[in-house]
């Protein structure tokens, strides 16, 4: 053989191999993809199983009846705990003033939850304004903050019989909507009950979306059942009807506590559309700390109660909060990394050569772009760094509200 021809052999040869090689390479690609394309279809199962649960609940839902209900005597005792909230406490804290002013079984304690500010100060000065009822005021101050410490506190001064409401500092609330809530929790089969807030007109897309959704499924699970996570801005209960004991401070979500005591104790725990409160402006529309801190709080009274799953008439609220706060949230994690690999992959090696990669690259576009998609990712991520710190044994031992 010539050394022209040779030559050529050799130079087809090689053009030759080039083909085989790349698919040699790329068959082991394929599998891959392909495994990981299956696996997020499962990963994909418990959020489509909660959005078929969300979707059956608004359509085969009851329409709600407005009972009409007579104004409740009980005594009550009215909670806000506070800390550093000397530019909230002007709006928020004269509407329970008035209140118990114009109640004769109203009293109301403020705890000062060692604020750093002039908090004190400014809730003394409201407080006498009505310094002809000092019986029915009182304001202690805690050594150590924390909002379970502060609440802890206040309880010790708790008469027999009386129901407890408690009211954060950074929202409006409305005698009507105090009334109401008294109303409800004289129906003996309630032990807890809490408002809902109304969504300012002038909130993000991301702050309407989120609270519509939780809003709307509560009130739904609210009609006959028992909801697990209340509004614990504006939340009543009765200490004696389910058994109360304290709050732990090492928990947090406050209203969680109170909801699983309540069913635990054989009583519904509900959110009261009547009765609304707003939030105050000045918060950011998304806080990861205060989204982390709730979250654990959440999760950890979840898994602290299981027997939640053989309460009678409790399996499917707690297994839609078992996959909402624990599962889901790995979850969509998942399904975004995988995606975010096989785009990669497809880009690194020269082009897209199925649907699979335009379908992955769809997927991380729409949880970028839309609304839904950005709550659903940030509240998975919060959601799994309070997964985190609940492993480490790590919690929040000082209390700090986000403004």
């Amino acid at each position: 053989m010539s050394p022209v021809v040779q030559k050529c052999y050799q130079n087809n040869m090689e053009k030759a191999l080039v083909p085989q090689t790349l698919i040699h390479i790329r068959q082991p690609m394929e599998i891959v993809e392909n495994l990981l394309t299956l696996i997020q279809f499962v990963l994909f199962v418990p959020i489509f199983i909660l959005g078929l649960d969300y979707l059956s609940r608004i359509f085969t839902r009851k329409k709600i009846i407005s009972d009409v209900r007579d104004k409740s005597d009980s005594q009550l005792l009215i909670i806000m705990a506070f800390r550093d909230e000397e530019k909230t406490l002007p709006q928020s804290l004269p509407p329970l003033v008035d209140y118990t002013c114009s109640s004769q079984n109203a009293r109301l304690i403020l705890v000062d939850s060692a604020s750093s500010d002039a908090s004190l100060s400014v809730a003394n000065k409201i407080l006498q304004v009505r310094s002809e009822l000092n019986s029915k005021f009182s304001i202690k101050q805690a050594k150590q903050p924390g909002k379970c410490l502060a609440l802890n506190l206040a309880m010790k001064s708790r008469e027999e019989g009386e129901l407890v409401l408690i009211v954060d500092a950074d929202v409006i609330i409305s005698a009507e909507g105090i009334d109401e809530l008294r109303a409800v929790l004289s129906d003996k089969s309630i032990g807890s009950a809490s408002g809902i807030e109304l969504i300012d007109s002038d909130s993000s897309k991301f702050s309407k979306a989120y609270k519509n959704r939780a809003n709307e499924t509560r009130e739904i699970t609210s009609i006959n059942g028992s909801a697990i996570v209340l509004e614990g801005s504006m939340l009543m209960f009765d200490p004696d009807r389910i058994g109360w004991s304290k709050f732990d401070e090492g928990i947090n979500a406050d209203d969680a506590q109170i909801s699983v005591s309540s069913i635990t104790s054989g009583h519904r725990s509900i959110v009261c559309k009547a009765s609304s409160f707003i939030q105050m402006s000045g918060s950011p529309t998304f806080s990861l700390n205060q989204s982390v801190r709730r979250g654990q709080g959440l999760v950890t009274v979840l898994i602290q109660n299981p027997h939640l799953f053989r309460m009678k008439g409790m399996f499917l609220e707690t297994l839609r909060n078992w996959l909402l706060y624990l599962v889901v949230p790995w979850a969509v994690v998942l399904i975004l990394s995988i995606s975010a690999y096989i785009v990669s992959i497809n880009i690194s090696s020269g082009g897209w050569k199925g649907l699979t990669e335009y379908y992955n690259a769809a997927l991380i576009c729409m949880f970028l772009i839309t609304t839904t998609g950005r709550s659903l990712g940030l509240g998975s991520v919060s959601m799994i760094i309070a997964h985190f710190r609940i492993f480490l044994g790590k919690t929040y031992n000082s209390w700090r509200p986000i403004r």
